[in-house]
């Protein structure tokens, strides 16, 4: 097609960017657009400026193949593979199907290979992946693609992509540098691609070309080679664009003889990138029903094609002149033919499972069981293969073809919802859920439907309904309707899930009674024989219904579950062993739901359900680090965003409360980017009010306004109590850093009303200590603290513990102030808490300030300044500066003053360089590639005043 319908000022802008390096762009645009014509002079011009472009182009039938775009995509560049080291290279041949090992590629090892194996090409000569039909592409291809694009500052390579808009390219939307749509042309534009045709149309014909085409340069082009004026009814009938393009493409095909029509519509049918077509031609010839011509060259056939211009390339790599030719021929073919095209296709492609499913369910007429048992047994075999999408379609098309719609026609359709669950995709399990209840109305149908159900109202912001939903349901199978506990009518798995959604729902309520209400009915259902995955349920809702003082106990059964040093469980270890827990499928809990159904009968532990409880009884770094194992899991097993709402919202708050915080608010915006493209209120209220608290301490009341009245719109207070109360509480840190402490009394006095969420009101009491003895009301403070304490009921924990001790020094009268304060202090595991620690370190220093003991207030002063250095808490930093050159004592520009210069991306890499990492462990790390650390670095030592990594290094020791 001619480059001229293509608008001069994009070629010009995709070509710039991508000629810088380090660049992702997306291009989106419906069929006949001309991306792939954009691509092709974009690509041109980056050869031209000595650029390596690597071409690839995705199709509809491969999107259920793994990593067969990445195949396209990296196959130039494997001769830069002997340079990885064996693990990578391993699993890059294997994902590439370059080698015989049968097991699968560990998904995270994969990702680091394909962005090393793109920095060390660009570090030669500058490298764009150009991926066309990316709407097309397969899930694990996008995934790889997708990690190498969020790394991607300071490479040498970049990324275009090009496609319709779709949920697939919507994932890529949000880490590309520039997004940019096709439109049809304009007038003037279209009419000199016209004009630019072998035989311009003129007059009527010129009107009608124009008009029917409606800016499509593809339609402009084709109508204007097809369209003959003498058919008077094409000049009357105005026909969608999709119909038009196909009278006109039809005449070409149908000029055929009919062997070359076939082999035509197998090639459709097919839907791949490129034919090889002497490989073709020979299955095709040696079909039981040869279609081939009288002298039995199917070869020949496909070459009339060529001719015919309807296929386009070398003998090995034909393809279709343009993605729409095959639609046309595909849709010109009759029903009979279509299926026995399918029908040799399966035959071709056996060894494919994923690319069989679709062939086998096309060259079917419903009902047909042996067609049914065929798919059914691909499918189970890609089941074993750890593919759950693919198994979940081929369930789903084997429904479809069953003879026993209200038998296994039902058994099947539960079956693709459980690996739609265990691919994480919740809407797919629910469709298939209420179509197996649709087909049989039993208790299991009903069950399924009910936790894909109670999983959307719990994102819709309501988890009060959904809990009900849920305990409901669970209610039906007491010894009442069921004399054995467990009866399997319902399966193990799916009552345990049930369980889970629900406890998960309450928890977000803090409802000790509603709480009891559930464990109450989950006690009567549980199998008589108790997984980890029942223990994990108990668990969660003995914390929440008896809210037991001592944690310990609660501790020690945790530990158990994550398998983890007893040490880690309890807060002492100093790091974390990331379990990555997985449910019995393997695959990572991002949804919340991913039991269902399982077939060899077991219930697993999900991950993040083990990071929620960790959490909740403060073992912050452990659920940080089975968080960071979910999303690491979810991501590079290509789980779309959207299925990791759940797992982004706990990971946001942990880090929060780590303090963190720049890796928080990664985690707020990756949450806003999602709810930006997907309403999903939950998410939006937990990274509204994760957003809230950190500003508090870092912007002005303004902000965390703005953040706060985010949080209250997106929810009913009262169904997401938890970051209800979070986002007040943020409210009054604000006011107390404004030194406005009686609005802060106000604000967080509120919280201990009854009203909000008790666990995480109490978070708040060394705050509400602090202002009720700046405001003289300590005798009222001393009161809530009480109360709070008594109404709280659950563990108290060592950080609780700590928080306490704080508020009780502010409240307690000079002559054991300082007692409690050093309690605060003393605990063994507050570190862990860095933030919290500091703001009891700056509050001891001032209470030594107004007892004249300045020289013992300087060394607490000075050890606050780095946790707030670190967390970024300006507002807290300028006030411990402020104490100390009051106290007497000088503020040196130190790491933490340094380090507010350089972007959050930097700030990770410095600091693990001060933890003696080298580039490469670095990059293992943070998942990046060294070439990025070392770019980092480049960029953040002039901004930090060093020049070495040694000056760093005693910079941050110092």
């Amino acid at each position: 097609m001619s480059h001229l319908h293509v608008r001069p000022e994009l070629v010009d802008a995709v070509t710039t960017r991508l000629r810088s390096g380090g660049t992702v762009c997306v291009v989106l645009g419906s069929a006949g657009l001309g991306k792939s014509t954009l691509a092709h002079t974009v690509a041109g011009r980056l050869e031209s400026a000595g650029q390596l472009v690597v071409r690839a182009r995705a199709s509809e039938s491969e999107t259920g193949i793994q990593f067969a775009a990445l195949h396209q995509a990296l196959r130039p560049l494997l001769g830069d593979a002997a340079s990885l080291v064996h693990r990578q290279r391993e699993a890059l041949e294997h994902a590439l199907a370059l080698s015989g090992v049968t097991a699968a590629p560990d998904p995270l090892t994969l990702r680091v290979a394909c962005l090393t194996l793109l920095s060390l090409r660009a570090a030669r000569q500058p490298v764009t992946v150009v991926l066309d039909d990316a709407h097309w592409a397969d899930s694990e291809s996008l995934g790889v693609l997708e990690f190498a694009a969020r790394r991607i500052e300071g490479e040498s390579f970049s990324l275009l992509f090009l496609g319709r808009s779709s949920p697939q390219l919507t994932r890529l939307e949000g880490c590309a540098g520039a997004v940019d749509e096709l439109r049809p042309l304009p007038a003037d534009m279209a009419e000199r691609l016209l004009d630019a045709q072998p035989e311009p149309p003129s007059g009527v014909r010129r009107t009608f070309v124009l008009s029917q085409s409606a800016g499509n340069p593809l339609a402009l082009v084709e109508l204007s080679a097809h369209h003959r004026p003498e058919e008077p009814e094409s000049l009357s009938t105005l026909l969608p664009l999709p119909e038009r393009l196909a009278r006109s493409f039809g005449r070409a095909s149908e000029e055929l003889p009919a062997p070359a029509r076939f082999a035509l519509l197998v090639a459709a049918a097919l839907d791949a990138p490129e034919v090889d077509g002497p490989a073709l031609a020979a299955a095709l010839a040696l079909a039981p029903n040869n279609v081939a011509d009288d002298d039995g060259s199917a070869l020949g056939d496909l070459r009339a094609a060529v001719g015919a211009g309807l296929l386009v390339g070398e003998p090995g790599r034909l393809g279709f002149r343009h993605p729409t030719l095959r639609s046309v021929v595909y849709q010109a073919a009759t029903p009979e033919n279509r299926r026995a095209a399918h029908a040799f296709l399966v035959t071709y492609l056996s060894g494919q499972p994923e690319r069989v499913l679709t062939h086998l369910a096309a060259a079917a007429v419903a009902p047909d069981a042996a067609a049914r048992d065929a798919l059914h047994a691909v499918a189970a075999h890609l089941e074993t293969l750890g593919r759950h999408g693919a198994a979940s379609t081929g369930f789903a098309l084997a429904a479809g073809l069953s003879p026993d719609p209200g038998g296994d026609a039902a058994d099947l359709l539960l079956r693709a919802a459980g690996r739609a669950a265990a691919d994480s995709d919740s809407g797919r399990a629910l469709e298939y859920a209420r179509r197996a209840c649709e087909h049989r109305d039993d208790e299991t149908s009903r069950a399924a439907v009910a936790l894909f159900e109670a999983e959307e109202l719990a994102r819709a912001g309501r988890p009060a309904r959904a809990a009900a939903l849920l305990v409901e349901t669970l209610s039906r199978w007491t010894p009442r309707a069921h004399p054995v506990a467990g009866d399997p009518a319902v399966p193990a798995a799916l009552l345990a899930d049930l369980a889970d959604l629900a406890t998960s729902s309450l928890a977000h309520l803090g409802d000790a009674a509603e709480a009891a209400a559930a464990r109450h009915v989950w006690n009567q259902v549980r199998p008589a024989t108790v997984s980890p995955r029942d223990t994990l349920v108990e668990l969660w809702q003995e914390l929440l219904a008896d809210r037991p003082t001592d944690p310990r106990p609660l501790e020690t059964r945790l530990a158990r579950l994550t398998d983890a040093d007893p040490r880690e469980a309890t807060g002492t270890a100093e790091t974390t062993r990331a379990t990555g827990v997985p449910d019995a499928t393997g695959a990572v809990d991002a949804a919340g739901a991913t039991g269902v159904l399982n077939t060899n009968g077991a219930v697993g532990v999900p991950t993040v359900s083990l990071a929620a409880v960790a959490a909740q009884l403060d073992r912050t770094a452990l659920a940080r680090r089975l968080l960071d194992t979910a999303l690491d899991r979810a991501r590079v097993a290509g789980v779309p965003p959207d299925r990791q709402a759940r797992v982004i919202a706990l990971s946001a708050w942990a880090r929060v409360d780590q303090g963190r915080w720049d890796e928080a608010l990664e985690a707020v915006h990756a949450g806003e980017e999602l709810v930006e493209k997907r309403p999903d209120p939950m998410l939006f209220a937990a990274v509204s009010s994760a957003h809230a608290y950190i500003a508090a301490s870092r912007a002005g009341r303004h902000n965390v306004r703005a953040f706060v009245a985010d949080t209250f719109r997106s929810v009913d207070p009262q169904q997401a109590r938890v970051y209800a109360t979070r986002a007040r509480h943020a409210l009054g840190v604000a006011a107390i850093v404004a030194d406005d402490h009686r609005t802060a009394w106000t604000i967080l006095s509120e919280l201990f009303d009854g009203s909000h969420h008790p666990r995480e009101s109490a978070y708040a009491l060394a705050d509400l200590g602090e202002v009720a003895r700046r405001i003289g009301s300590v005798p009222q403070g001393r009161r809530l603290l009480d109360a709070a304490l008594s109404h709280h009921g659950g563990p108290v924990t060592p950080r609780l513990n700590a928080l306490v001790e704080h508020a009780r020094a502010h409240l307690a009268a000079a002559s054991s102030a300082e007692s409690h304060f050093r309690a605060s202090l003393d605990n063994g595991v507050s570190a862990a808490w860095p933030y919290e620690r500091a703001r009891a370190q700056l509050s001891y220093a001032r209470w030594l300030r107004g007892q004249g003991r300045d020289a013992d207030a300087l060394p607490l002063l000075e050890l606050a300044m780095p946790a707030f250095g670190a967390a970024g808490a300006k507002n807290w930093l300028a006030i411990t500066q402020n104490e100390i050159r009051s106290a007497g004592g000088v503020v040196a520009l130190a790491a933490y003053d340094a380090l507010a210069t350089v972007t959050p991306a930097e700030r990770a890499v410095v600091l693990l360089v001060g933890e003696g990492l080298s580039n490469q462990a670095i990059a293992d790390r943070l998942y990046l590639s060294p070439r990025t650390v070392e770019s980092h670095l480049y960029h953040a030592y002039p901004k930090i005043g060093v020049r070495t990594r040694s000056e760093l290094q005693k910079l941050l020791a110092g």
